[in-house]
């Protein structure tokens, strides 16, 4: 699968008009324990998802207020405090949809998932992370002036008219980092995916864009699992295409991509992210009875030959802990077919 391809496969998840990410099911927790966005409760990961974009937008277009708010540390309080789901939530015998907690360490907020998803439109959303997160940084929005004063000014500037979806697309596939940052100063446009979860952030990651991937974290973009499809499946080409080429520069790309998303959320481990199940028996020298639970990790051991750089690749694919002992339906191991070629890991 060339380049040419998985760009086919990722635009076709993109929408120009689309920005919410898709909920998974709520949490059936009544606030006790939280949970992280990664691998936790889709309800949490759109609420802090829309928080940050409202921070990013307000940052960008210097937005001026007169509550003393810092909008650089909005993002870090986001970052830093704790979201969970509830049911039933009352606080000073009030029913509420959601209720902070900012003298708590680390902060929390407790949102009513079954309300979020099925009780609020998207203004509604954003207004309620943007007034329980005020707290946390120490504004009494007790009124809801100020949350609607921000969401006011975000409104009117969270996307910019001559955004070019397909020019940002095109700009992240070939890695143009110049471009990239001339285009991501157009406000919340960033944060436009699909109601899939297909997002800039994610085509940065299959294509191998380690700046551009680094600048749009930074902006708190999030590399989003959906259950829905399935395993990060553009990176078995990022690393097929890489083995095609045999070249040092082509490995070291990928395994900075793989290094930076594995260490900035470690939940990707264990969603499966480092033993993508590779379901293509035909192309590789796998049992076809054999292929069905197989790992990036087995493709590589059927390999016909190996140079100095591949051997080098999948060395440090394994320190970086990609599986060499997961067996597949003929109790295969990976690393039990790179022994049988004399390669010992």
């Amino acid at each position: 699968m060339n380049k040419y391809v998985l760009f086919a496969i990722l635009a076709s998840f993109l929408t120009l008009n689309s920005h919410a990410v898709e909920s998974n099911k709520p949490s059936k927790g009544s606030g006790g324990g939280w949970r992280e966005s990664y691998g936790g409760d889709g309800s949490i990961m759109e609420f802090k998802h829309l928080a940050k974009e409202v921070s990013y937008v307000l940052n960008d277009k210097k937005f001026q207020n007169n509550f003393g708010l810092q909008i650089s540390s909005l993002k870090e309080i986001i970052n830093s405090s704790f979201v969970e789901c509830g049911t039933n939530l009352i606080l000073d015998g009030a029913p509420k949809d959601a209720i902070n907690h900012p003298n708590e360490t680390p902060q929390r907020i407790t949102i009513d998932c079954n309300k979020w998803n099925s009780g609020l439109s998207t203004a509604q959303k954003y207004r309620l992370a943007i007034h329980e997160y005020l707290p946390l940084a120490k504004v009494d929005d007790s009124s809801y002036a100020y949350s609607e004063e921000m969401f006011t000014f975000f409104t009117r500037y969270k996307y910019s008219s001559n955004f070019n979806m397909n020019e940002m697309i095109a700009t992240i596939t070939n890695c143009n980092l110049q471009n990239f940052r001339r285009l991501s100063d157009l406000g919340g446009n960033l944060f436009l995916v699909t109601p899939r979860g297909i997002n800039f952030l994610q085509i940065a990651a299959a294509f191998s864009c380690d700046t551009i991937l680094q600048d749009l974290i930074e902006t708190g973009l999030e590399y989003v699992v959906n259950d829905d499809l399935g395993p990060p499946f553009g990176h078995y080409a990022l690393i097929e295409d890489a083995l095609e080429e045999h070249s040092p520069t082509t490995y070291e790309k990928v395994f900075n991509t793989l290094k930076i998303l594995t260490n900035k959320w470690p939940s990707l481990v264990k969603l499966g992210f480092k033993d993508l199940v590779w379901m293509d028996s035909n192309a590789y020298d796998l049992d076809s009875k054999c292929f069905e639970g197989s790992t990036i990790m087995h493709l590589l051991a059927t390999r016909k030959y190996f140079t100095a750089s591949d051997l080098d690749f999948i060395n440090r694919l394994a320190t970086l802990g990609f599986s060499l002992d997961q067996k597949n339906t003929c109790e295969q191991t990976p690393r039990s077919l790179f022994e049988a070629n004399g390669i010992h890991i």
